[in-house]
């Protein structure tokens, strides 16, 4: 059977080699059938082209990976496909956190699937392809995280986890190659190129109210091997001539022996290549050894997760650290590296006042950060910060077809979108008008589209 693996067009400026897809594909292709991904985004392929690509491939399944961004996008494909003897099925971030909300939205996609799909859906191929159709309902509840219309609770559809992450090979890097993807991607600065993203843990045990990552991967953290990891940086270095690699984890350094295991590896392999973590790091988790035994390794970048500069906020956040400790850790790595360091905050979270803002907002000033990144508060859907928000007024409803990157459908309480928004724009502004900053920026851009890449960000940030 021929499986179509997509995520739809939609705006961003994040775009890299797509791990998801890539993990399905070569599941799909273990149990002896065609998978073929469809990179709406990096492709630019909307609806119309996407139909034709469709009827030239002539596919059996479809599968669609939603993030909540993807909601108002996803509705024109499934559209065009509504009429095809197609079945479609969607997983990802959305289908595993908001599992009624996809049904209500979506009536014409046929399956559903909640959390890592890299078993399960193989599993529904091959009941599809032994009954030459959709299988029933009865059939459907064996596979693990599944779902459709005919569910009478989909909330308690458990999501499915794959415990030994080695069992799943590499994702397929031929058709996610990371030679035709832009050459400034997440973090838009790089220090060697071409450059690779690569996942070496899954899973989040903390209790961040802010963040669906426990929704979509669980709260049990499991980690490959790290001869499996050295592995795969070195097929990339081999087969693709990459020389950088970014570690996409949200908790890479949860575990401090994992670490200095694959810091030691590395450097036995003397490969040459260095590396960074954009994805951000807990800086409650690093101590002195581990950032030397990081920096020796080839480690020059990392982000770290800040997200307020007020203790009540991060209290609110169930941050579970104190603002004084995180103000520590960032002088820390300043003092023992010369890394390039990405504060990551978060603005408008539910209860926060105008002054607290300002708070946060002075201390990424006074931190000694390279860069920032300003996020204004996503309510993602399960969160603990979704229900707060709704508390105060927020209607999911229909505000999360409002969501983007660079705008939230959430506003603080006693201000307008209009407010919140010149806030958002004036914390970014303030950071990056600097001269050392911007002399900084100056002398990393290595080619104008990498120049314009920046310019199309800083637009999007700046734009009312």
């Amino acid at each position: 059977m021929k499986v179509i693996l997509s995520r739809p067009w939609n705006e961003t400026s994040m775009l890299i080699p797509n791990h998801g897809l890539g993990y399905l594909a070569t599941a799909i292709r273990k149990i002896g059938h065609e998978p073929v991904i469809i990179d709406c985004i990096r492709d630019k392929i909307h609806p119309e082209a996407f139909l034709k690509r469709i009827e030239q491939e002539k596919p059996h399944i479809v599968g669609f990976q939603v993030y909540t961004f993807d909601l108002p996008a996803l509705t024109p494909y499934v559209k065009a496909l509504k009429n095809m003897n197609i079945v479609m099925v969607a997983g990802g971030p959305h289908p595993s956190a908001a599992p009624k909300d996809m049904l209500k939205r979506f009536p014409d996609i046929h399956v559903f699937l909640r959390g890592e799909a890299e078993t399960s859906f193989p599993q529904l191929i091959d009941l599809i392809h032994q009954r030459g159709s959709l299988p029933d309902k009865n059939e459907l509840l064996h596979i693990p995280g599944c779902y459709t219309h005919e569910t009478s609770d989909p909330q308690s559809v458990s999501c499915h986890f794959v415990d030994d992450l080695d069992s799943l090979g590499f994702p397929d890097w031929d058709q996610i190659s990371p030679l035709d993807y832009p050459i400034a991607p997440q973090g838009t600065f790089t220090k060697q190129l071409p450059v690779a993203p690569i996942i070496i843990t899954r899973g989040c045990p903390y209790p961040c109210t802010f963040c669906a990552g426990k929704l979509i991967s669980g709260k049990k953290i499991r980690c490959r091997s790290v001869p499996n990891v050295i592995e795969e940086i070195l097929m990339l270095k081999n087969k693709f001539g990459i020389r950088e690699f970014h570690i996409q984890d949200d908790n890479f350094t949860f575990d401090k022996d994992y670490v200095l295991q694959f810091c030691e590896a590395l450097k036995k392999q003397n490969t040459g290549l260095v590396w960074a973590c954009p994805n951000g790091i807990r800086l409650d988790s690093i101590d002195e050894e581990m950032l030397k035994a990081m920096d020796e390794a080839g480690c020059y970048s990392v982000a770290v997760g800040i997200e307020s500069g007020n203790q009540r906020i991060l209290d609110l956040m169930k941050k579970k650290t104190s603002l004084n400790d995180l103000i520590f850790k960032v002088r820390q790595i300043r003092q023992l590296t010369q890394w390039q360091i990405t504060g990551f905050f978060i603005l408008g979270y539910p209860g926060e006042t105008r002054d607290e803002m300002e708070n946060t907002i002075r201390l990424s000033r006074r931190l000694p950060l390279n860069k920032v990144n300003f996020g204004i508060l996503m309510p993602l859907p399960g969160t603990e910060a979704e229900r707060a928000a709704c508390e105060s007024g927020w209607n999911p409803e229909t505000d999360l077809l409002r969501m983007s990157e660079y705008r939230s459908p959430f506003t603080p309480e006693g201000m307008t979108p209009s407010e919140f928004r010149n806030v958002f724009r004036r914390a970014f502004i303030g950071f990056y008008i600097r001269p050392a900053i911007i002399w900084q920026f100056l002398k990393q851009i290595k080619s104008k589209d990498q120049f314009m890449i920046l310019l199309r960000r800083f637009k999007d940030v700046v734009t009312p």
